[in-house]
């Protein structure tokens, strides 16, 4: 896990339920996609870190369990707390 991201890194991505046209050309300019308290193997999240990894970004999983498929679609999981993990990832 690196010791810390600069937030400023970050895009903010709002997602409102029946926008996904638009949440999807946002990951257009996606560099770093972290998903937070979800297996990634339902829709929507299934489909944002698809997104996320064609526009060449990278992909992290923060959870309490490990994801239940062999082939998880993220490049890094990230097992624990969130609240623990997320300060030290961010570097807060």
């Amino acid at each position: 896990m690196p010791k810390s991201l600069s937030i400023e890194k970050f895009k903010r991505i709002v997602v409102l339920t029946g926008a996904e046209w638009h949440c999807k050309k946002a990951f257009r300019d996606c560099d770093l996609f972290i998903a937070v308290g979800t297996s990634g193997t339902v829709s929507p999240a299934s489909r944002f870190v698809e997104w996320a990894r064609y526009a060449g970004a990278k992909t992290i999983l923060i959870n309490l369990e490990a994801g239940t498929s062999q082939s998880t679609p993220f490049d890094e999981e990230i097992l624990g707390p969130a609240e623990t993990i997320l300060p030290e990832l961010l570097g807060l």
